[in-house]
């Protein structure tokens, strides 16, 4: 298995180090870190087509970490190979992962360690229909 060493990500989101300059006052966002709501996708429609164009063109597969429907259904739509987590999605966006042959890589344990973990290990987990 070949895999990349560093996740892409927006300015302050979810795959950020947080070891921005002090005056962005951002923090990252996503399950176990503390920021923006879980669920929210980072890219543009455009950006993720930009990104999984690039990375096709020179032969690489491409997996999204996505826990949002909306952010799912943008890079299934963008082509990618894979959605990592898809942890809150519907009915339609599974019909679109089907259609386009992407692989959902569900992984149900996650969200029921968090749910039942969670707090007592620091991490602040707020549902996002909630």
């Amino acid at each position: 298995m070949a895999v990349l060493g560093v996740s892409l990500g927006i300015t302050a989101g979810h795959c950020d180090s947080n070891a921005l300059n002090h005056s962005f006052k951002e923090q990252s966002g996503g399950v176990f870190s503390k920021g923006t709501e879980i669920g929210q996708r980072q890219y543009t429609q455009e950006e993720m087509n930009a990104i999984v164009d690039e990375a096709h063109t020179h032969g690489r597969t491409v997996a999204a970490h996505a826990h949002g429907t909306e952010g799912i259904a943008f890079a299934i739509r963008a082509g990618v190979d894979s959605i990592e987590h898809a942890s809150f999605l519907d009915k339609n966006t599974i019909a679109l992962a089907k259609e386009h042959d992407t692989v959902l890589s569900m992984d149900i344990y996650n969200t029921e360690y968090t749910l039942a973990e969670g707090k007592k290990n620091g991490i602040v987990y707020k549902h996002p229909s909630k």
